[in-house]
C-alpha cells in the first residue's frame, strides 16, 4: 500500500489549516501617539492565572486543550488549542519571568505558533527561548516555525528540501545541492532557486522560520518559532526572547516576535535571526517604545490603537487544500511523515496524475494560487491552480500533479502577482502546509 499523508502545516484562518501572508496588510502608522494608559486586549481574561515560574521550565504545548481561542483552558494554566487560528493561547493575568529562569516550549502536534493574552504587565528578566533545535531526523523549529530537510542516509534516501513558505529547495540526485530557508529576507542558495520570501512587517497572521534543505550529508536547519504576547499594561524586557533558526549546512530561517501593549520598555534584547540570510520578523507596538535595543532584524513599530490586533481581519484572503485525489483532507491535519499516521492515504499504484482542490476566500481571480510539492524522498516543485468556480467572495481552484510513492508535503499559498511582481522566487502571499 502506498501511504500519502497531506497535511496542514500551519493554518490561521478558516476550517481546514491555511496561514494568510498575502501583501498589502500593513499596520499603518498613525500620526501621533494616544495618550499613555491600559488596551484592550481580546480574550485577556486571566483564564490561565499568573504565570510565574520559579525555575527553568519547559512549556508542553501539547497539553493544551482542542477549544476556540476565547475559551476557558481545561486545567489551570494549560491554555488552549484553536486549530482554526493555527495558535496555543494562554490567558494570564500577569507574567514575569525572573533572571536565570529560561522558559522553553515543547511543540503541539501542529507544530502551532504561542499567544500570550495578558490581563495586567509583564516582565521579562530572565529567557523566553523559542528557537529551532537539531532535534529528530527532520530538525524540529521552535513552536510556529517549520522542520529543515531530512539528512542524506546514502543512496536509498539523498534527504529533502525544507519545510515552510520558504523552505530552501533541494537538487536531488547530487548531495552537494540544497538552499537555505527564506521569511522576511531570502536565503542563501548557489544552484537550486530561491526560496520565496513571506509574511509582512505587521506579523498577522503569526508565523515562524521555514527549514533549510539537507546539504551535504546534513540536514536542513529547522525554522525559528513566533510568539505574540499583547498586554493591557506594560511589558517590560531587561531579559531575552528569541526565536532563532537551528544550525546545519544548510540553514533555517529566523522566526518571529510580536509584542503589543500601552509601553513596552526595558534593556533587554530580542532575536528571531539565523546564521544564514533568511532573517525573521520582530514587531512592537505600544503608546510607549523605549527599548535599548534596537533587535537583530531591527523591529518594525507602530501604535497598537485602543484594541489591540490579534488576529486577522474576516475579511483578509485565506485558503486551504479541500481533497486530494477524490480523499478529504482532514481540517486539522498534522504532517505526519510516517505510517499509519497519515492525514491522506492514496493507495494506486502506479501513481495516476491528482486532482488537487483548493478553496479560496476573499481571493480576487486575478490573483495566483499555487501549491508547492515536498516529497521526503525526492525533488520539490510546484504547479499552479486555477478558478474553476465561485467569485471573488468564495471560489474554488484545482491544480493537477504527478505524485510519486512514499510520503510528501503539500503547501499551497495565494499571492497578488502584481505587488511585488510576479516572481517565483520573491514574493508571497499564502501558505498553507500539508503532509504526506
Amino acid at each position: 500500500m502506498t501511504s500519502r499523508n497531506w497535511a496542514k502545516l500551519t493554518g490561521w484562518c478558516g476550517r481546514g489549516s491555511i496561514s494568510l501572508l498575502a501583501a498589502g496588510m500593513f499596520a499603518v502608522l498613525g500620526a501621533a501617539a494616544p495618550a499613555s494608559g491600559q488596551i484592550v486586549v481580546p480574550g485577556a481574561y486571566g483564564t490561565d492565572d499568573d504565570f510565574h515560574p520559579y525555575g527553568d521550565i519547559t512549556v508542553d504545548l501539547a497539553q493544551a486543550v482542542n477549544r476556540q481561542w476565547d475559551e476557558p483552558p481545561a486545567v489551570l494554566g494549560g491554555g488552549v488549542y484553536d486549530y482554526e487560528k493555527w495558535a496555543v493561547v494562554f490567558k494570564y493575568d500577569g507574567v514575569t519571568i525572573d533572571q536565570g529562569v529560561t522558559v522553553t516550549f515543547s511543540n503541539h502536534p501542529s507544530r502551532a505558533p504561542v499567544v500570550w493574552l495578558v490581563s495586567g504587565d509583564v516582565y521579562i528578566n530572565g529567557i523566553i527561548d523559542l528557537d529551532g533545535t537539531t532535534d529528530g531526523f527532520f530538525n524540529e523549529p521552535g513552536p510556529g516555525g517549520f522542520r529543515g530537510g531530512g539528512a542524506y542516509l546514502g543512496t536509498g534516501y539523498q534527504g529533502s528540501a525544507g519545510f515552510g513558505p520558504g523552505g530552501g529547495s533541494i537538487l536531488y540526485g547530487d548531495s552537494r545541492y540544497g538552499g537555505e530557508a527564506s521569511y522576511a529576507t531570502p536565503g542563501n542558495t548557489y544552484y537550486v532557486p530561491v526560496a520565496p520570501t513571506y509574511g509582512n512587517v505587521a506579523i498577522i497572521p503569526l508565523i515562524g522560520g521555514s527549514g533549510g534543505a539537507r546539504h551535504g550529508y546534513t540536514g536542513g536547519g529547522s525554522g525559528g518559532g513566533a510568539i505574540l504576547i499583547a498586554a493591557t499594561g506594560s511589558i517590560v524586557i531587561n531579559g531575552q526572547i528569541h526565536a532563532n533558526a537551528a544550525g546545519g549546512q544548510k540553514y533555517g530561517s529566523g522566526g518571529a516576535i510580536r509584542l503589543v501593549a500601552d509601553e513596552i520598555v526595558g534593556t533587554g534584547t530580542l532575536r528571531a535571526d539565523s546564521s544564514g540570510t533568511g532573517k525573521g520578523r520582530i514587531r512592537v507596538e505600544a503608546n510607549l517604545i523605549d527599548l535599548d535595543d534596537p533587535g537583530s532584524p531591527a523591529f518594525t513599530q507602530d501604535f497598537p490603537g485602543e484594541t489591540a490586533t490579534v488576529w486577522p481581519a474576516e475579511t483578509a484572503p485565506s485558503l486551504r487544500i479541500l481533497s486530494v485525489g477524490g480523499l478529504d483532507v482532514p481540517t486539522d491535519p498534522r504532517a505526519s511523515l510516517s505510517f499509519p499516521r497519515a492525514d491522506v492515504t492514496l493507495d494506486q499504484t502506479p501513481m495516476p496524475v491528482e486532482l488537487i482542490a483548493v478553496e479560496t476566500t476573499n481571493v480576487p481571480g486575478n490573483w495566483r494560487v499555487v501549491v508547492r510539492i515536498v516529497p521526503k524522498l525526492g525533488e520539490d516543485f510546484t504547479v499552479e491552480a486555477g478558478r474553476v468556480s465561485g467569485d471573488d467572495t468564495t471560489s474554488l481552484w484545482h491544480a493537477y500533479v504527478e505524485l510519486s510513492s512514499g510520503f510528501s508535503v503539500m503547501q499551497a499559498r495565494t499571492y497578488d502577482p502584481g505587488a511585488r511582481g510576479d516572481k517565483e522566487e520573491e514574493d508571497k502571499g499564502q501558505e498553507e502546509k500539508t503532509e504526506e
